[in-house]
């Protein structure tokens, strides 16, 4: 079950709602509860997952769980609106970039910088990150 308090205190200071969400994790068609943080792209999932056969189920645990909050709904729509429309933004930046790692990973572009800056776990590191943002 979904622990609101541990949710807030993983976001203090941090506006967000939950909202229902086809379970990108479950190999079934299933629904799960994302978290939509004001301000950043994307959804995050909730540290412990509650899947669900219907969206009418996971969007009625959804607004129960927002109800924690006292939003109201035209508020966690907002909400959502502003995740959706980052994530858009963000997506061909990522893909330009991964297309771009990939390029310099061919052609030893990143072993060279790698021993040249001797950050080599660093700069392994941060293309994990946009291979896995991908």
């Amino acid at each position: 079950m979904i622990d609101t308090t541990a949710e807030q205190t993983r976001f203090e200071g941090k506006i967000f709602c939950y909202v229902a969400i086809h379970s990108p994790i479950s190999r079934d068609d299933r629904f799960a509860i994302g978290i939509a943080v004001l301000g950043e792209p994307g959804y995050s999932f909730a540290l412990e997952l509650e899947l669900f056969a219907t969206y009418k189920e996971a969007s009625m645990r959804a607004e129960e769980l927002n109800g924690v909050f006292r939003y109201s709904l035209d508020a966690c729509v907002a909400i959502v609106a502003d995740t959706m429309i980052r994530q858009r933004e963000r997506r061909p930046t990522l893909h330009r970039l991964g297309d771009l790692l990939l390029d310099a990973e061919k052609d030893g572009t990143l072993d060279r910088l790698a021993k040249d800056v001797r950050q080599s776990e660093t700069i392994a590191d941060f293309c994990d990150a946009v291979h896995m943002l991908r």
